[in-house]
């Protein structure tokens, strides 16, 4: 006996492959037209989670980068006002050197006139800003670090502890420093702090009472008052160092995230978007089988009762 599907059944199964011809038609041209392979989690769960996994960790390193970059930037601006600082010292102790042969008093005063301009930028350096944060309060950079710098006595009214950032995977970097331990630091022995502004104050304060000291006392005040200075240029000196190799770190730290970032936005769009000329290609069988399919059902409605005699 001869089976003979019937024209309904044959006419569903011609609508079921239309149908799917049309709807992987109309996929490919949104992933064409979009750039994007998945719209659905549906489409392809494993694709989707790997999506979302990478979109966090792009925006995780994207964060930290931006904390990298607002910390050095404070790191920087702190370092040139200490190299400020320090010139500002080898300077004061050459006018001490200069002070100690001299041994007239009007050539005294003028020295201590320039000293007195020395304390006036060490105000503005010790009390350094950016973008309304104090370089030099550590933690508490909200607050004017330094008071009495000109006139004295000194007043520290910072924290005593650094103002650092947190960034995943390392150590904390300290960004803020306390200014007490800039410019108030331990002598060479460690048995006594040096304050760099009374050190210089102290100097200007001897040259315009010359009169007042023996010459044996002034040369030894004199001679107290460079070693001072030197011993503040070398501390400032070796806190330059410290931070620049903080900023070293967070030179290596930002290169490591930009490159884990950018493995992340490779790997998100291999996942994401499609394979345009795979895309194009499929899109074209999809219409030519899309097209047979249509073909069929109009050759389907063209039987009649004499095809089957």
């Amino acid at each position: 006996m001869t089976l003979r599907i019937t024209p309904h059944r044959q006419l569903q199964l011609s609508q079921l492959h239309t149908q799917g011809h049309l709807s992987k038609s109309n996929l490919l041209q949104n992933q064409i037209s979009s750039g994007e392979r998945i719209h659905r989690p549906s489409e392809d769960p494993e694709g989707q989670r790997t999506i979302l996994n990478q979109q966090a960790a792009i925006a995780r390193l994207e964060t930290q980068v931006a904390s990298i970059q607002y910390s050095r930037t404070y790191l920087h601006q702190g370092n040139v006002e200490l190299l400020d600082a320090n010139q500002l010292l080898v300077q004061a102790k050459s006018l001490a050197l200069e002070a100690r042969q001299s041994t007239e008093q009007t050539d005294l005063n003028v020295i201590a006139s320039e000293l007195d301009g020395y304390l006036q930028t060490f105000d503005r350096i010790a009390n350094a800003k950016l973008d309304g944060r104090y370089l030099f309060s550590g933690a508490t950079n909200d607050i004017r670090p330094f008071s009495g710098i000109v006139e004295g006595p000194t007043q520290y009214n910072g924290s005593q502890t650094n103002g650092e950032v947190v960034l995943a995977s390392v150590d904390d970097i300290a960004v803020f420093l306390p200014g007490d331990d800039v410019f108030q630091h331990l002598n060479e022995s460690g048995d006594a702090r040096i304050d760099v502004f009374e050190t210089i104050r102290t100097l200007r304060d001897d040259l315009r009472n010359r009169a007042n000291f023996s010459q044996e006392e002034w040369g030894s005040r004199i001679d107290q008052r460079i070693d001072e200075l030197q011993q503040s240029s070398d501390h400032v000196l070796n806190v330059i160092g410290e931070r620049s190799v903080s900023l070293q770190q967070f030179d290596r730290l930002q290169t490591r995230a930009e490159d884990l970032k950018h493995e992340a936005q490779i790997l998100l769009s291999d996942t994401q978007s499609p394979d345009f000329a795979t895309a194009v290609i499929q899109l074209q069988e999809e219409q030519n089988l899309l097209q047979y399919s249509l073909a069929t059902v109009t050759r389907i409605f063209d039987l009649s009762v004499l095809d089957y005699l």
